[in-house]
């Protein structure tokens, strides 16, 4: 993942998107709560897929600091390619094949699978390059000139960040099998497709639906530069005040040796009266 490429993307969305499925399906065995049943495989593999992210794009912003460029579109392609097509492998067929390809080889089929992937590479493909940011916005304390810091802590709050956001990608690609593809064939499947992600949709948006998922991506992407920029208004407060401080006890310093061996204090007249003596005795000047 650090290369930051579309295969590691992708790596990353199979096993994100397929593990999900699996943890689905013990967790159906568990529990009759159709929320929990989306809820807990969508956080255990969305704080794997967030912290793999967020670890390669802080190193990889922190090794090419130089070029001033985020890279992460490519890794990101893959990712929503990778969540798609793992979440197609996933799919539970005890209640039959569903309307896409390969369950069904038609061209309507092939239709809702290619908007399927299409869409889900639309929505995960900025957020690497988001994480990017992030690791800028942390690790450039004093300037684009200016050497990065690796900032470890601002690398934790964002692995937090990315953790809710793709636990919420993961939990709403896990509710489409029941929000988008419905239908008893690929065309009919086609043909509501429209209205099935306009449905989603308000389901993000509306009162009483997911909406809180939708604030929780929305406060994440603008919370993370923020905690970066107080954070960093911190650290050079803390500077400043070290600074400011240091200044003060070296003036302390340099007045308590002055009034020890300045020329008013007796330690330093004596010393003088004994240098001068002695270069008297090797001159063979007394005084009379």
């Amino acid at each position: 993942m650090y290369r930051c490429t579309v295969w590691d993307g992708l790596a990353v969305g199979l096993v994100a998107a397929i593990g999900a499925g699996a943890v689905r399906q013990i967790v159906i065995l568990t529990t009759t709560t159709f929320g929990v049943r989306l809820f807990v495989p969508a956080v255990i593999f969305g704080g794997f897929a967030g912290a793999v992210l967020v670890v390669a794009m802080w190193r990889n912003q922190l090794l090419e600091a130089g070029t001033g460029t985020v890279r992460g579109w490519a890794a990101g392609s893959g990712l929503g390619f990778g969540l798609a097509a793992g979440w197609i492998i996933a799919l539970p067929h005890a209640s039959g094949p569903f309307p896409l390809a390969p369950d069904q080889m038609s061209s309507a089929a092939v239709a809702v699978l290619a908007v399927w992937i299409g869409l889900a590479v639309l929505i995960f493909m900025p957020f690497p390059v988001w994480v990017g940011h992030w690791a800028d916005a942390w690790q450039q304390r004093a300037g684009l000139a200016a050497p990065r810091v690796p900032a470890r802590g601002g690398m934790v709050v964002a692995a937090v960040a990315a953790w809710a956001v793709m636990a919420t990608g993961l939990y709403l690609l896990m509710l489409s099998d029941v929000g988008i593809l419905v239908g008893s064939s690929a065309v009919t499947v086609w043909h509501q497709l429209p209205q099935s992600i306009r449905g989603m949709g308000l389901d993000l948006t509306a009162q009483g639906g997911d909406q809180l998922g939708g604030w929780v991506v929305c406060l994440v992407i603008v919370a993370v530069p923020l905690a970066a920029a107080v954070a960093y208004r911190l650290w050079r407060r803390s500077g400043d005040a070290r600074g400011a401080a240091v200044p003060g006890r070296r003036a302390v310093a340099t007045a308590l040796l002055c009034g020890r061996w300045g020329p008013g204090s007796g330690r330093a007249d004596a010393g003088a009266q004994r240098r001068h003596a002695r270069a008297d005795r090797r001159t063979g000047a007394v005084e009379p």
